[in-house]
């Protein structure tokens, strides 16, 4: 019975201590996670910015290309002739369309950058959450007074009052606090 209790004593002490995360880990994390938002939130701002220049593009580009078949028509000929000044809306229109292509490019990597970010972020508030529900069914049976556990802000904090670990001016476990 002794050694049961024992070994449980030990167990237990053993689950508490792997639970707990340190400070400088803890404060790492947190400061990951900072920086992961603020550079969600740039992102979303940068994607907004490029979305409204490309349809300023292709504006620009329909416009152009209005101008275009409007020259063919009105002189007649082909806006592809040499000399003419459909030649130069032909360069401008290239121009356009491959910044175009370009700045389409720049918001399909930020969006995939973004939707990353967002990945990691859920999972690590799926794994916070695991976490405490973990905690707080192994010690759901010391919850009181004595012990408690609250998720705060993306935290798991554990209170525990001294006298549940140790007796007054004595450096040895308590029989509770092996409980």
């Amino acid at each position: 019975m002794k050694k049961i209790f024992l070994s449980s004593t030990i167990l237990s002490l053993l689950f508490l201590s792997s639970c707990m995360v340190g400070r400088g880990k803890y404060n790492s994390e947190v400061t990951t996670r900072q920086r992961s938002e603020n550079d969600n939130e740039m992102l979303r701002s940068s994607k907004v910015a490029l979305e409204k220049q490309v349809a300023e593009l292709e504006n620009d580009t329909t416009q152009l290309g209005i101008l275009y078949r409007e020259k063919g028509k009105s002189t007649g000929t082909t806006c592809l002739a040499p000399g003419s000044d459909g030649n130069q809306l032909n360069t401008e229109l290239n121009k356009k369309g491959q910044t175009l292509n370009v700045k389409e490019k720049q918001l399909q990597d930020r969006e995939k950058r973004l939707k990353d970010i967002d990945y990691l972020l859920s999972r690590k508030d799926e794994d916070i959450q695991l976490f405490y529900s973990k905690i707080t069914n192994a010690l759901l049976p010391y919850t009181g007074d004595d012990l408690s556990i609250e998720l705060k802000d993306g935290k798991v904090l554990i209170n525990i009052q001294e006298e549940l670990l140790f007796k007054s001016g004595d450096d040895k476990v308590s029989i509770k606090g092996k409980e």
